[in-house]
């Protein structure tokens, strides 16, 4: 006794199939951009002269509260 599927149902689960796929895909491209974006050396190769200001401030303002 075979179990007969409705073409419908077929359609669906590929449709469901194709759409776990995207979503993965999203995800490692998602975890991808994460980590360059919280990555400190990528930003301070980005941004040199603001780290090395805000690295000047915050040098400053423990100078003055320590010293």
């Amino acid at each position: 006794m075979g179990e007969q599927r409705h073409p419908a149902a077929e359609e669906l689960e590929q449709e469901i199939a194709w759409a776990r796929a995207d979503l993965v895909a999203s995800v490692h491209q998602l975890q991808e951009v994460l980590r360059d974006r919280l990555d400190f050396r990528t930003y301070v190769k980005t941004n040199p002269l603001l780290c090395v200001g805000g690295a000047f401030a915050l040098g400053f303002w423990l100078g003055r509260r320590v010293g």
